[in-house]
């Protein structure tokens, strides 16, 4: 809450200073809108998501940002219950990722894509996703809580769709990244 505050203010100065469309306008609404999520207010920071995707659409050269942009406003609609929107700005951002091999954002975008398969019941699905998030964080950055967590969402989409004893495995694989700590 105290950030929301200064991002005012700093959007007072880049008014000020910067033309509306200046790319440090997306990056401020991008950092409000984590603020907002943090505060558990999926609505608001929807809103100022999309301020940053409307603006990064008319840059070029940011298709990271862009795709990063639609996952995170997926999280949004998802808190929602929109899970149509939700699904839309997943596949914008999957198509976008696609053509940008080993951005790292991709993962979070995965992991997004597993948390909107597993509340509409495709738990399969679900594990599918939670399985290449868990690979590529660990082929990226090893076994750390990121990967633990991806493991342990990937177990819990086994075991509902019934799959316990290769729940079983990946809930030892989350264990794993533990005893590296």
């Amino acid at each position: 809450a105290e950030a929301l505050g200064f991002y005012d203010r700093v959007k007072e100065i880049y008014s000020a200073q910067l033309s509306a469309d200046d790319y440090r306008f997306a990056a401020l609404y991008n950092n409000t809108a984590q603020s907002l999520l943090r505060m558990n207010d999926a609505k608001r920071a929807g809103e100022y998501f999309e301020k940053s995707l409307v603006l990064l659409e008319k840059m070029e050269e940011v298709q990271s940002e862009i795709a990063t942009c639609h996952a995170n406003l997926a999280i949004c609609l998802i808190a929602q219950k929109k899970f149509d929107e939700a699904r839309e700005n997943l596949e914008r951002s999957e198509a976008l990722f696609a053509s940008l091999p080993g951005d790292p954002h991709a993962d979070s975008m995965l992991a997004t894509r597993g948390q909107l398969e597993y509340m509409l019941g495709n738990f399969v699905q679900a594990a599918e996703y939670y399985k290449r998030a868990a690979t590529n964080i660990e082929n990226r950055f090893g076994r750390n809580q990121y990967y633990a967590r991806a493991c342990r969402n990937c177990a819990k989409a086994l075991e509902a769709a019934g799959n316990k004893e290769e729940a079983e495995r990946w809930l030892r694989f989350a264990d794993s990244a533990k005893d590296r700590r």
